[in-house]
């Protein structure tokens, strides 16, 4: 019986091309109420018009064709050049036509269609011949248009020539209906300059600050820049994480202000993830212009191990500008595979991060050789370092395109002025926190990247008379909804806390933490985080706050093994802090209050590395919220001493991998970094022996 059906389907193919003007598609007739049929590999749209007239046709896309008594839609599909975008355009009026099913013939509304490529990029001297189709059979001839013939002519066979560099649109018009492809013409034996401005790692700097230029002047700045012809804006990701004009509204203010200075991609770093995949899908929701990549992100089945579908909903693979100049460049936005253990692993288990180098590679000739790119850059939350020592093959030529994959990288997360080449690439990062970009300059001729020029500038003194309006209007949008909270002061410090060393941050944090957890009722033997982001000195306000302790990281209570407590003591980043006096046995487990970022954390296998034989037995609360992170920890205790005037010690030295503070060498290092006699009580959390509080 199927047999059969297939054999009559032939038949009424032939039946109906007969009475066609072109050949499109195949036809099902399984079914009297639509029409199913196989399309081409390119995609495009129609130009439609109705008027008053007969004709039979087929459709060749299934998605768009709708045969029945009341109307009928057509979509077809052509080759194209590899250099050729596609898309679609419609007009439309009213029309009958006699629409043919295998079941019966009625007079129906119908659309009358020309459909071809809507754009087209060709260089001096070269020649192309649109293709089109119609659905119809066409009264008068077929007469074409070139709306300026000093940029490129065309034939009454639709063959195009280009003359000289520029724009300019060639329509077809056939029974009053015109279709037209907008054409850019490019001399490669010109030499073209394209810039590009890098931007990395700037964690919610919303407001001028020392070198911290602030999204206001920094914004302003690239705005203009972007303004320029041949110019591409890449941001390489960690955009919203570390104010709290940009932590309260979980990057919306940032994501608009992307949108606003015009960037052409943002690359998702690993901070992206910090409140979850859904405020990376809501951001990108609202983001307008600027489109979000993650050419390597992937869904993951953490229980087997397995790697399924691109993460669509997190970001697209690539975005492709095209310059003024009529030079395409793609963009790949990838971050390093190893920082999947740089996120709370609550919020990365269902995702993986897979080789950037296998990704660009892929990307990369389907770019050049399918979507007629010119230039390729890459876009990389990962370190220059990282980049040319583990994914350096990016730099080589391919065997598909004959060109290196990518023509520049960008790269981000380590916080560093890098500048690297490899086989001529430039891997470049501009520090962080918008202190810097990058700014790359290609000469572009014949067919390729002819030459660079890659700094680093530092340390911006830019020329800002006056901010953006509407970044202003934007930012102080923002600002009111956090200037209430933000301004609030929460206790005097006496000297200063350091994002990191000896008398840091952190080593308050602990203490916050180990007293709450005390007053929660759990009995813990140490309590433990990592270091701060910013310093804080004098009066402490809970802006101040958020900028050194931005991350929502809550605090579990896990009893845990002696060895693990002494392994990850080691560490410098980390600081903590003891309880009772016991010395610590390897063997024995013990109960310790620590951020989720430790207490989950798992490896590049994804397993459980930092305390792999935690128990889980609670966490920090607070009535009315559902999050009770470290940072709201520590603006409590603040609020309840307020004249703060000891601080904590409580980190373990790295060198001796715990065993108590050297009581001596800690006086020494307070000493020679010249403290006065303002400087902190330092409380130092021994090992074996009972806190000792000294002056210095």
């Amino acid at each position: 019986m199927k047999k059969s059906i297939k054999r009559i389907n032939i038949i009424s193919i032939f039946a109906i091309l007969s009475l066609t003007s072109c050949s499109i598609g195949i036809i099902d007739t399984s079914s009297s109420d639509s029409t199913s049929t196989s399309s081409s590999s390119s995609n495009f749209t129609s130009s439609t018009i109705s008027s008053s007239s007969s004709s039979s046709y087929v459709s060749s896309d299934s998605s768009t064709s709708n045969i029945s008594s009341s109307s009928t839609s057509v979509s077809s599909s052509i080759s194209t050049s590899s250099s050729s975008s596609i898309s679609s355009s419609t007009i439309s009026s009213s029309s009958t036509s006699s629409s043919s099913t295998s079941s019966s013939s009625s007079s129906s509304s119908v659309e009358k269609k020309i459909s071809m490529i809507d754009s087209l990029v060709l260089n001096v001297g070269e020649t192309y011949k649109l293709e089109y189709e119609i659905n119809f059979t066409p009264l008068e001839s077929v007469s074409w248009l070139s709306e300026n013939e000093s940029i490129a002519t065309v034939s009454n066979e639709g063959l195009i020539t280009a003359k000289k560099e520029g724009n300019t649109k060639i329509s077809i018009i056939v029974d009053g209906l015109k279709a037209s492809c907008n054409l850019i013409v490019k001399d490669d034996n010109k030499e073209i300059s394209i810039t590009m401005y890098g931007i990395n790692d700037f964690h919610g700097s919303t407001v001028e600050k020392n070198s911290n230029m602030g999204i206001l002047k920094y914004g302003t700045f690239l705005k203009q820049k972007g303004k320029e012809e041949n110019t591409v804006l890449i941001n390489s990701g960690d955009m919203w994480q570390g104010s709290l004009e940009s932590n309260y509204n979980h990057g919306e203010l940032l994501t608009y202000a992307m949108n606003d200075i015009g960037f052409d991609c943002f690359t998702l770093g690993n901070h992206e993830f910090d409140w979850g995949a859904k405020y990376i899908t809501s951001n990108m929701q609202i983001s307008s212009s600027t489109p979000f990549l993650a050419s390597n992100i992937y869904h993951f089945d953490i229980e087997n191990k397995k790697v399924l579908d691109h993460a669509d909903e997190l970001g697209e693979k690539y975005t492709i500008k095209t310059l003024e100049s009529g030079l395409k460049v793609g963009i790949i936005g990838v971050i390093g595979s190893d920082q999947i253990t740089s996120i709370s692993s609550q919020f990365a288990d269902e995702y993986t991060f897979i080789n950037p180098e296998e990704v660009i590679k892929e990307i990369s000739d389907d770019l050049r050789v399918n979507k007629g790119v010119d230039i390729v850059v890459v876009s990389a939350h990962a370190s220059a370092a990282d980049m040319t020592s583990k994914y350096g093959g990016i730099a080589e030529y391919s065997s598909v395109s004959n060109k290196k994959y990518a023509d520049v990288v960008f790269c981000a997360h380590s916080h560093q002025y890098e500048l690297e080449y490899v086989n001529d690439v430039p891997f470049i990062q501009a520090s962080s926190n918008g202190v810097a970009y990058s700014k790359v300059t290609l000469n572009y001729s014949k067919g390729q990247v002819q030459s660079y020029e890659a700094t680093n500038t530092e340390n911006l003194a830019l020329d800002i008379s006056e901010y953006d309006t509407s970044l202003s209007n934007l930012y102080n949008k923002y600002k009111a909804e956090t200037d209430a909270i933000g301004s609030e002061t929460l206790a005097y410090v006496s000297g200063t806390l350091y994002s990191s060393g000896t008398n840091s941050i952190a080593n308050l944090v602990v203490k916050a933490i180990a007293d709450e957890a005390t007053n929660q009722g759990f009995n813990i033997d140490y309590s433990m985080c990592n270091n701060g982001r910013a310093s804080v000195k004098g009066n402490v306000t809970y802006a101040d706050l958020y900028t050194a302790l931005p991350f929502d990281n809550e605090v579990f209570i896990v009893k845990a093994l002696g060895s693990e407590i002494r392994n990850e003591a080691k560490y410098s980043s980390n600081y903590i802090y003891r309880i009772n006096e016991e010395s610590l046995d390897d063997t024995k487990y013990y109960t310790i209050a620590v951020i989720d970022y430790l207490a989950l954390h798992r490896n590049s296998s994804r397993n459980y590395d930092y305390f792999p034989s935690a128990e889980i037995i609670g966490k920090l609360t607070k009535d009315g919220q559902s999050i009770y992170n470290y940072r709201d920890v520590t603006h409590d205790y603040l609020l309840k001493n307020s004249n703060l005037n000891t601080a904590i010690l409580g980190h373990l030295s790295k060198e001796s991998n715990f065993p108590e503070l050297a009581y001596k060498t800690v006086v020494e290092e307070l000493i020679s970094s010249n403290y006065n006699e303002n400087s902190l009580r330092l409380s130092i959390a021994s090992r074996d022996a009972t806190s000792k509080e000294v002056l210095c």
